[in-house]
């Protein structure tokens, strides 16, 4: 029984990690920027976006503070958020994306669902 909440303990804190780094992306912030916002080095937000280590309630408060967002952000996620992992970069074209025109965003989308198929039937 302890191993499987050391499992759920374990989830929780690498969703929160997820969460972390997603937030600090869509911001711009770097992890240099970040400690400085938690008083910790950049090996340390590492660690937790990891989900290496436990991030305390108040350093999650700090950064709900911050950036001025609720903390529900850090425990609310769609039910697809475990079954996707993305690299930095391809978190930032989907950060980008999110961030342009609809017109232009549906182009964009309608090319790269296009890209993938081709790739998809080639293989």
């Amino acid at each position: 029984m302890n191993e499987t909440i050391a499992a759920r303990t374990g989830n929780v804190d690498q969703r929160l990690g997820r969460k972390l780094r997603t937030l600090r992306l869509s911001k711009h912030y770097t992890q240099e920027q970040m400690a400085q916002i938690l008083g910790v080095t950049f090996q340390q937000i590492q660690k937790y976006e990891k989900g290496a280590n436990r991030i305390s309630a108040g350093s999650l408060f700090l950064v709900c503070e911050h950036f001025k967002i609720s903390s529900a952000y850090f425990f609310e996620d769609p039910p697809w958020a475990n079954d996707i992992s993305l690299t930095d970069r391809e978190l930032s074209v989907v950060i980008a994306l999110a961030q342009i025109s609809p017109n232009l965003r549906s182009a964009i989308e309608q090319c790269i669902s296009a890209a993938a198929k081709i790739t998809k039937e080639a293989a």
